[in-house]
């Protein structure tokens, strides 16, 4: 996946900016629980696609643009309760919601749908895309992971490149994602 290589070469111009971000998320998400996903995530990954799509620095004053709030908490809920949901019928379970509902926080940020479409969108493209989503999500895992084990320092890094790394693979799905959920029936706003 060269999604990882280009999401490093974006992060590493701006490496300061980008580990705030990723540093101001983390924190704010430990702090709250894990609640503060609900409200900035989808914020997130404005931010980052802002960064990418205009070659910037990204700011952290834009997870705090709070002016979809009502769906993408929505969204982000619909999310969460399908991971729980999965998590407790099998521990393992919640990969399957994840895997399913991947692209929930980006096509949130999108605006492009409504909370309950961007399931059934992410859903519609999941469905025919299983082995890509996957293997992305074990990739970012394992670095992750990895970057933990090391006594979380390097998370501050592999964290921003791996949400970058989403947004470009998020980039590259985009039409089939759409055209998926056009042809599942999925309408748009």
């Amino acid at each position: 996946m060269d999604h990882f290589s280009s999401a490093w070469n974006i992060v590493k111009e701006n490496l300061g900016p980008w580990i705030i971000l990723g540093l101001v998320y983390m924190v704010l998400n430990s702090v709250t629980g894990g609640l503060a996903a609900l409200l900035i995530t989808p914020n997130l990954f404005r931010a980052i696609g802002k960064a990418v799509d205009q070659n910037i620095a990204p700011e952290v004053g834009d997870l705090f643009n709070f002016d979809n709030i009502g769906e993408d908490v929505v969204a982000m809920l619909l999310y969460g309760v399908a991971a729980a949901i999965g998590s407790i019928i099998c521990g393992v379970g919640v990969i399957i919601p994840m895997v399913l509902f991947f692209w929930v926080p980006v096509l949130a940020s999108e605006g492009r749908y409504a909370a309950v479409e961007s399931m059934k969108a992410s859903l519609a493209h999941a469905k025919e895309n299983l082995g890509p989503v996957v293997i992305f999500i074990v990739l970012a895992a394992a670095i992750n992971t990895v970057a933990s084990i090391l006594c979380l320092l390097p998370l501050l890094l592999t964290m921003p490149i791996t949400f970058v790394a989403m947004w470009l693979y998020f980039r590259q799905e985009q039409a089939n994602i759409h055209q998926a959920a056009a042809t599942a029936g999925v309408p748009t706003r």
